[in-house]
């Protein structure tokens, strides 16, 4: 559960290193780990968030971090989520 949160908001932080075999492994863990959402709009339908029932599961406290700072897209998707 906890690894497709990371997939969710730490995969920047990865793709950043330097090495290029440290940036193909990244790549390669993101597509075998992520988890696809189709928009980061409120108002859309929550069909594809039915995924995070699974990564969180009966969680209290669910941690959103921050990958970027005045990224709008980030803050949409957690209003989303």
């Amino acid at each position: 559960m906890y690894r497709s949160v990371l997939t969710l908001f730490s995969f920047l932080l990865v793709v950043s290193c330097k090495e290029t075999k440290n940036e193909e492994l990244a790549l390669e863990w993101a597509q075998q780990n992520a988890i696809p959402l189709r928009t980061a709009d409120p108002s859309a339908d929550y069909d594809d968030l039915a995924v995070l029932n699974d990564v969180v599961g009966n969680a209290r406290i669910v941690g959103l971090g921050e990958p970027t700072h005045g990224n709008r897209e980030v803050f949409q998707m957690k209003h989303r989520v």
